[in-house]
This record gives C-alpha cells, sequence and structure tokens, in this order.
C-alpha cells in the first residue's frame, strides 16, 4: 500500500465541515438535517476504557489496513491515534478520502436502576449520556490493544428532535 497525504485540515476546518454534515434523510420539506450544526465538538484525548462501541466485531482486513496506514503515516510523522485535525489522502488506485480522529457522539439514554439481591429499588429513570465510537473502531481497538490513548472528536449536545 502507499498512501501520499495531499493536505493537512486543521481542528478548526474540520469542525466546521462536521458542523455541517447532513443525515441521510431530508426534513418533511426536503431539507438537509445537520444535527452536529449547534452541537459541541471537540478534540480530546481519551483512554479506550471511556468509550462504547456501537457493533460487537470488528473486520480482521480493516485492522490490517489500520495498523499498515499507521505504520505508513508515522513515516511522514503523522500518529494515527493522535492526528490534531484530520489528513486528506490518495491511495494507490488514486481514491481520495479524509483521515480524521476517531468521532466519539454523546448519545442520551434512559436508564433505570437494577438493584442487586438486598440493595433498594428505585421506579425513576435516569438520563445519562454514553460515549459511543460513531467512526473510527478499529483505530480505538489498535489503541486498546498498544496500551495507548486516542484524540477522538467528541460531540456531544446533538440536536436529536428533528
Amino acid at each position: 500500500m502507499q498512501i501520499e497525504v495531499i493536505k493537512e485540515i486543521s481542528l478548526e476546518e474540520l469542525v466546521a465541515s462536521v458542523r455541517e454534515v447532513p443525515l441521510m434523510m431530508k426534513n418533511p420539506w426536503g431539507d438537509d438535517i445537520k444535527v452536529y450544526k449547534s452541537a459541541n465538538v471537540a478534540l480530546r484525548e481519551l483512554q479506550p476504557s471511556e468509550v462504547n462501541p456501537t457493533t460487537f466485531y470488528l473486520l480482521r482486513k480493516n485492522l490490517e489496513v489500520q495498523r499498515e496506514l499507521r505504520s505508513l503515516l508515522s513515516q511522514e510523522g503523522f500518529d494515527t491515534l493522535h492526528l490534531e485535525g484530520a489528513l486528506e489522502l490518495r491511495n494507490d488506485d488514486g481514491e481520495i478520502w479524509i483521515l480524521t480522529p476517531p468521532i466519539i457522539e454523546s448519545t442520551p439514554r434512559r436508564v433505570r436502576y437494577q438493584p442487586y439481591k438486598g440493595e433498594i429499588a428505585h421506579e425513576r429513570t435516569l438520563s445519562i449520556n454514553i460515549p459511543v465510537i460513531n467512526d473510527g473502531a478499529h483505530r480505538v481497538w489498535i489503541a486498546l490493544e498498544l496500551g495507548e490513548t486516542f484524540n477522538g472528536l467528541c460531540i456531544s449536545n446533538i440536536d436529536f428532535d428533528f
């Protein structure tokens, strides 16, 4: 595999781009729905244990690609686990794509306390935010394997009322 870094994308440019990402579906009037438009978007250094997967499997081939990409980009001075922005890349086939830090979305959930035997039961529910890996699970896994932290683009206060 050969990789060419076409350009570095600053964190400010990346955040502006993320805010403009529309959902695949449109609103009833045919307009784009941009749930990140007013969200909090920040780059944070995280431990893999601080985030939760959205799937319980990873593709071995994709792990191999991410390991090779990490090796190749490290020769250019980039650490795929600690990106400070994004990279626009071109591969051997001329395909161009953007490599961002893993995207971590804070997803609200209603939970109810489940007491162990002998504990007091509570009937009320509580709203909590769960940080889930929206994109970049293979790199988070590599960080876990290496015992390293990773930079994640954390998105919270997402507009789910669309």
